[in-house]
């Protein structure tokens, strides 16, 4: 082959890099492939610069007549591949702010016009305007269909990854298994969790035990019809742990909770009108700092039974205080339970026991759960798989018609695809023969 060639044939392919990436960079902005995309930018804008400096020496002699075009394309294309997406986010910033037409949700549809389309477009229009590319697209059709066909399947993948991430999800229907594990994943981001509460925060999802009625009887205490349970008890006795408390006492108090219409307001009514006259037992729960050590494991908060540990404990008061509501009746049984076994002595059986969200920044973990969902851009090139080959597990569905509009034009795309490349190959075949 050539040197003029050769050249050639690595500039067309630097440029098909660039579309490609101008059109993925937008909609992988957020995530950890965005610096790869940017990468694989800056590479193209490199070759094309070094394959236009070597074709200049070698038409050196006429360049007046051959370069002069040549040279506005390259150039262009080498602004676009290292100011495009910057340019394209000025523009919109200025459109959003001097016209003042643009609310929130026009912006995003500005936005995703211009970097999704317009961007991409605009440098494949100057790709196809150089000389050579579009016979170089011919003689490679073969080839470049197989890589069509994945780049759509990334594109649209990528697509409604931006769509979920912008929808927090709306725009899409998730098995429960699969919500649950992209609502775990956002929990897990969360460093306030460890490896500690994952079996917990499994079990809370997938047997609905975030779906309490609690009542706020003040900034520390939530009131639940139920029992809080084994998981919530782990998970906060781990929390407690974690912020240095090993030691914890108690005592009932001498007037009991009762469920009265002074404390409920219009939205828990409905839920608590049949707890009305209701009797709790109330119990206080002084927390003591330790050395970190108590319990060798540094997820526990055991009692302070032995006098050592009352001394310790007892020395300049408890860091904190926490109330406890138990339903009438639970208080004297768990007593029972706890005089007989020390294993049930733990902070975590004492909470788990009662009808009590303590403490109410561990409520944000009960209010905000499906809050705490994390879509992963991997996710969305699964569905994009599975929509491309129309395969449809369903454990994915569009719920929105962006969405279905994208699917609907992915799958004939797939399909069509397919059947060029299939047709491609058995006319090279024949013609071999």
């Amino acid at each position: 082959m050539r040197l003029s060639d050769r050249i050639s044939s690595w500039r067309h392919v630097a440029m098909t890099a660039l579309v490609i990436a101008a059109s993925l960079e937008f909609a992988l902005a957020h995530t950890s492939y965005h610096l790869g995309v940017k990468i694989v930018k800056v590479a193209a804008a490199a070759v094309l610069a070094w394959a236009f400096y070597l074709d200049q020496r070698i038409v050196y002699a006429n360049w007046q007549m051959r370069l002069s075009r040549k040279m506005l394309l390259h150039v262009a294309l080498l602004l676009l591949a290292l100011l495009g997406f910057q340019a394209t986010e000025a523009l919109i910033a200025v459109l959003v702010r001097e016209t003042g037409r643009y609310g929130p949700d026009a912006a995003q549809e500005l936005e995703t016009a211009l970097q999704m389309a317009a961007y991409p477009l605009m440098t494949a229009a100057l790709c196809l305007g150089t000389d050579g590319y579009a016979p170089w697209l011919r003689r490679h059709s073969k080839h470049l269909t197989m890589l069509l066909y994945l780049y759509v399947w990334i594109w649209f993948g990528s697509y409604y990854y931006y769509m979920a991430d912008r929808t927090m999800g709306d725009d899409f229907v998730f098995s429960e298994q699969a919500e649950i594990q992209t609502t775990l994943r956002g929990i897990y981001a969360d460093e306030r969790y460890d490896d500690a509460d994952e079996y917990r925060l499994k079990e809370i999802l997938e047997k609905g035990q975030y779906k309490k009625d609690y009542l706020k009887l003040d900034a520390d205490a939530y009131l639940t019809r139920d029992e809080t349970g084994a998981d919530w008890g782990g998970i906060y006795e781990n929390q407690f742990a974690r912020e240095g408390y090993a030691y914890y006492t108690f005592r009932k108090a001498a007037e009991p909770l009762v469920v009265s219409t002074d404390r409920l307001d219009f939205d828990d009514l409905p839920a608590w009108r049949t707890e009305l006259g209701k009797r709790y037992a109330e119990v206080d729960v002084a927390l003591y700092k330790g050395d970190g050590t108590a319990d060798g494991t540094g997820h526990e908060v055991r009692y302070a039974e032995e006098a050592g540990d009352r001394a310790s404990a007892a020395d300049g008061g408890p860091a904190k205080t926490l109330k406890l509501y138990f339903a009438e009746g639970d208080y004297e049984r768990y007593m029972q339970i706890f005089a007989n076994a020390k294993q049930d002595r733990r902070l975590g059986d004492l909470i788990a026991a009662s009808h009590t969200l303590p403490d109410g920044k561990f409520l944000e973990l009960y209010v905000g759960m499906n809050g705490y969902t994390n879509y992963r851009v991997e996710d969305f090139w699964y569905f994009s798989a599975i929509t491309i080959t129309t395969l449809g597990f369903g454990d994915i569905t569009p719920n929105s018609g962006p969405v279905k509009v994208g699917v609907m034009i992915e799958t004939l795309l797939g399909v069509l695809l397919v059947g060029i490349y299939v047709s491609l190959v058995s006319h090279k075949k024949r013609g071999s023969d």
